[in-house]
C-alpha cells in the first residue's frame, strides 16, 4: 500500500502471570517505590500452623502484611501460604492496602 511508516511487529506474549522469584520485590522495595511506612510488625506470622509452608522469599513481606492487618489467615490457625486467593480474597487485601496508604498520608 505504499505505508512506510506502518509495520507490523511480533507479538510478545507472556507465559507466566508472575515473574520469578528471584525477581520479586522485596517489602522494601515495593514500601518505597509505594511511598507509604514499611515498619516490620511482631512476629504474629509464627503463629500459624502452616508458616513453614511459606516461602523464603515471600516471607519478609508476608509477615509485614500480616502484621500490618492487610493479610489475614484463612482460620485463626491456618496462612495457607501455598494457595490461591479468590477475587474478593485479593480485593480485601487490597483495599486495606490501600486503606493503610491513606491513612499514612
Amino acid at each position: 500500500m505504499g505505508w512506510e511508516e506502518l509495520r507490523v511487529k511480533p507479538l510478545k506474549i507472556q507465559r507466566s502471570p508472575f515473574c520469578d522469584e528471584e525477581r520479586e520485590l522485596t517489602r522494601a522495595e515495593y514500601a518505597r517505590q509505594g511511598g507509604y511506612n514499611a515498619a516490620q510488625g511482631g512476629m504474629a506470622i509464627r503463629e500459624y500452623a502452616d508458616y513453614d509452608a511459606i516461602s523464603r522469599y515471600a516471607l519478609e513481606a508476608m509477615d509485614w502484611a500480616n502484621a500490618a492487618g492487610i493479610l489475614n489467615g484463612t482460620s485463626a490457625t491456618m496462612l495457607a501460604p501455598q494457595g490461591q486467593a479468590a477475587r474478593a480474597q485479593a480485593a480485601a487485601m487490597l483495599t486495606r492496602l490501600c486503606q493503610t496508604a491513606v491513612q499514612e498520608v
